[in-house]
């Protein structure tokens, strides 16, 4: 015996079928999230890299309590952004004997700031550099993105002429390669008082002249 299926019941039948398979394909298909996360950055609006342009305090949140002061031309790897804040990780190095002094370079003594507790920077290691032994650690917080500069040679030119107009003016200013950069840390710390030069700017030329400086 042969069925016969009425053409009204076959119609009703493919439309609640294809009802079914429609929302089995939505269910399955994942929600995308609508617009950026709080701490999602646009790489073309921030680098993956800024440099500290002045004395910067490094917050345990937007706004929040100091975990670091940073000296100028610190270099920041971009995690995020927040408003008028960024987020920033730091992978920096400290001797035993000073553990709250943080370094960017130890091989040349260039001083990237100082933490309020050392308790907040997250041992990742131990190097021995120039036959001493230092510890690296990580920082991750936030800085004010007004603080910061996305290109260090603005920086080294306004050393440059800050350094000019300071030390050329009772002698001949040095080259920043007649010494080394462990040797301008002595050097240059003993002109300070000197002159009229801010800490901030006192730390942000005895940078420029380690990076410009002899090789060890």
């Amino acid at each position: 015996m042969r069925w016969r299926v009425r053409p009204g019941v076959a119609l009703a039948g493919g439309v609640i079928l294809g009802i079914v398979f429609a929302f089995a394909v939505w269910d399955l298909t994942p929600l995308r999230p609508v617009g950026p996360s709080p701490t999602s950055v646009t790489p073309a609006a921030v680098p993956a890299i800024v440099y500290t342009a002045q004395a910067t305090p490094l917050a345990a949140s937007p706004g929040g309590s100091t975990v670091a002061t940073l000296t100028p031309a610190t270099a920041l790897q971009v995690l995020g952004a927040q408003g008028s804040s960024l987020h920033a990780g730091l992978d920096l190095y400290r001797s035993p004997d000073s553990p709250a002094i943080l370094y960017q370079d130890p091989s040349t003594l260039a001083r990237a700031g100082v933490l309020a507790s050392p308790g907040d920077a997250q041992p990742t290691g131990t190097v021995d550099i120039a036959g001493s032994s230092w510890q690296r650690v990580h920082l991750v917080g936030w800085v004010a993105r007004s603080a910061t500069a996305p290109d260090v040679a603005a920086l080294w030119s306004q050393a440059s002429s800050l350094y000019a107009q300071t030390c050329s003016s009772c002698h001949t200013a040095h080259d920043p390669s007649e010494f080394t950069g462990r040797q301008w840390v002595s050097q240059f710390r003993a002109m300070v008082p000197r002159t009229s030069l801010t800490p901030a700017q006192a730390d942000l030329i005895l940078r420029w002249l380690q990076a410009h400086a002899a090789k060890q």
